[in-house]
């Protein structure tokens, strides 16, 4: 693998450290939202995926209460059609709204496994935290929230394996670390197939007990276990084109 071929990966897997709008488009964003003379407040349901039942790759969620709905303040005017990074069913949300908590409260996924050493109340707070009071940023898609609760719990689950000595616990992990291969907001913001690769190569790697390759996506997702080596010799035998 060249040079250019090893680049190109690496960059994939760099987008799951995030989901973020392009400069272009924030610009875009903030224009149409000044432009706004008042705020229509849209009515939106409870949950992750709004009314109904999503299923994806076997993965099913439901919002808490379906038939339950809340005006949001956080949810924008300005609504852009879906294409490029816009993604169908994902509200431009405004960072200022005074119910950005409540709203980023309202997105955690109840499937979702989460790690030992940590709740579902920390892992929602670090979510607020990442993305309230940032003035820079202003907008953003809501599937970014998704996203992150997302990162976080694998974060958890890739230290765990790689730093817990209790069987049980490392065998759980390697569970978890193969079934968010069909986790709905990775797959939502993987455009070309590479972020499912690399989360494939991760899985294989916690089956078989290669550190290195868990090392890796340590270093990817920012994991705290991760030892500072980056190992990019470990893509080229590992992960699988796409």
């Amino acid at each position: 693998m060249n040079d250019e071929e090893l680049d190109r990966r690496l960059g994939a897997a760099d987008r799951m450290a995030g989901v973020r709008l392009s400069e272009p488009l924030l610009d875009r964003v903030h224009a149409d939202a000044r432009a706004a003379s008042t705020r229509t407040l849209r009515r939106r349901a409870l949950g992750v995926a709004g009314i109904g039942v999503l299923a994806l790759g076997g993965l099913a969620t439901a919002p808490a209460a379906a038939d339950a709905f809340q005006d949001w303040l956080a949810i924008a005017e300005w609504q852009p059609e879906a294409g490029g990074e816009i993604l169908p069913d994902s509200d431009m949300i405004d960072l200022s709204a005074p119910d950005l908590p409540e709203y980023i409260a309202a997105r955690f996924p109840e499937w979702l496994p989460i790690p030992p050493g940590t709740t579902r109340d920390r892992m929602i707070d670090d979510v607020v935290d990442l993305w309230q009071g940032k003035p820079d940023v202003g907008f953003t898609q809501e599937i970014g929230f998704r996203y992150d609760f997302e990162r976080i719990a694998y974060c958890g689950w890739i230290d765990a394996w790689l730093t817990s000595d209790d069987p049980a616990t490392v065998a759980r992990a390697t569970q978890i670390i193969r079934e968010a291969i069909g986790w709905p907001a990775f797959n939502a913001t993987d455009g070309d197939g590479g972020v499912v690769a690399f989360l494939t190569a991760y899985a294989s790697a916690a089956e078989r007990g290669d550190r290195d390759g868990i090392q890796f996506a340590a270093w990817q997702h920012g994991c705290s276990a991760w030892d500072g080596d980056h190992r990019s010799w470990w893509v080229e035998p590992n992960v699988q084109p796409w």
